[in-house]
């Protein structure tokens, strides 16, 4: 993840495509930890991080089509973005995804996402399918 240029490091992106199954949830985890931690993100950074993905993860299942197996409509799309001051991560998933935005389970959803991140930003219907867009910043005191 990390390349050192002329003074700064570049931006480097992971991707990642899962099933939306309940036992590839702790990959997402994971996976979400390691480049967190790559790119010198703290403990409590990291945890949170991981618990805002698996939100994404948890709620973009309730728009599974059951019996239709591994397709395009029922797996995640995951980008992880690592700049030298923040982590951006693009989730694309099922389609109808943002529509529980209006619902109460959708608000505390929405409301989870937003203190565990800097930012987050979801876009109905991109390419057929809805992203959800997270930002989180590293810490600006060392060792926190």
């Amino acid at each position: 993840m990390r390349k050192f240029v002329e003074g700064s490091w570049t931006n480097d992106t992971v991707e990642l495509r899962l099933p939306l199954k309940l036992e590839y949830s702790p990959i997402l985890r994971a996976t979400t930890g390691a480049v967190a931690g790559v790119i010198s993100f703290n403990y409590d950074e990291i945890m949170q991080l991981r618990v805002a993905v698996s939100e994404v993860f948890e709620q973009a299942m309730k728009y599974v089509t059951p019996g239709r197996g591994v397709s395009e409509v029922n797996e995640l799309a995951v980008r992880f973005l690592g700049y030298l001051d923040r982590i951006e991560i693009l989730i694309a998933g099922p389609k109808d995804y943002t529509s529980h935005l209006n619902t109460q389970d959708g608000k505390e959803s929405l409301a989870l996402l937003r203190t565990l991140t800097d930012e987050v930003k979801f876009d109905a219907k991109v390419a057929g399918k809805s992203l959800v867009r997270m930002v989180k910043y590293k810490s600006l005191m060392e060792g926190t």
